[in-house]
């Protein structure tokens, strides 16, 4: 017995009727829907919302190219920010130093140092979370130490350091900052790499030098 099924689409007002054979029926209407492209429209709206695996593998090697660029670019600009901080840090302790000279005194860096009002005073310095620091020590008849700051007299010299440590950069730490004043002249800084074996110039803060040699 043959079966007569109908199929009104009502887009087009085309009927369609198809017999037991089935297969071909279904190879009629499966090439109807291809030509007028109900499936090819429906797959598409299954994918316009995403993203294809080659698409994602752009995007992934773009972010990895800028942070290959801008990591190191930033470590670079913090590092330089430590120890442009440090360096005024102690720049700071300038004022006192040549107040104390200024007077016949000799700049100390911890009030505990101060023995005699009359002949020794203190710079101020209250320490840094960017320096090695320690308990106030005196190295020599001449050298004086405390919370990480050193100040030594050579001759008509003092000269001023520290140390770069503690929650400073790895590339910085072990790198010394001086400041040095020979009587009648300026302050001159004087940035030596120390232990940073992965100092570079461009750390350096405007003003300052970079030296091979500590000066203390």
């Amino acid at each position: 017995m043959t079966i007569f099924v109908t199929f009104l689409l009502t887009q087009t007002n085309i009927t369609i009727t198809y017999n037991s054979h089935l297969i071909i029926t279904g190879i009629k209407l499966a090439s109807y829907l291809l030509q007028n492209n109900f499936i090819h429209g429906y797959k598409m709206r299954n994918t316009e919302y995403g993203f294809t695996l080659i698409e994602l593998m752009i995007v992934i090697a773009i972010i990895g190219v800028l942070a290959a660029i801008a990591l190191p670019a930033y470590l670079d600009y913090m590092n330089k920010a430590q120890v442009t901080r440090a360096y005024w840090e102690l720049a700071a302790m300038k004022n006192g130093a040549d107040g104390a000279v200024f007077q016949g005194k000799t700049p100390v860096p911890a009030s505990t140092q101060v023995n005699n009002t009359n002949s020794e005073e203190w710079v101020g310095w209250q320490g840094s979370n960017l320096v090695i620091s320690g308990i106030p020590v005196t190295i020599d008849a001449q050298t004086l130490s405390n919370k990480g700051l050193t100040i030594r007299k050579m001759a008509n010299t003092y000269i001023m350091g520290i140390t770069l440590g503690q929650n400073a950069g790895t590339d910085i730490q072990g790198a010394g900052i001086y400041l040095l004043r020979t009587n009648g002249s300026a302050w001159e800084c004087h940035i030596w790499p120390g232990t940073a074996n992965s100092f570079k110039e461009r750390y350096v803060p405007n003003g300052c030098i970079l030296v091979n040699t500590a000066p203390i």
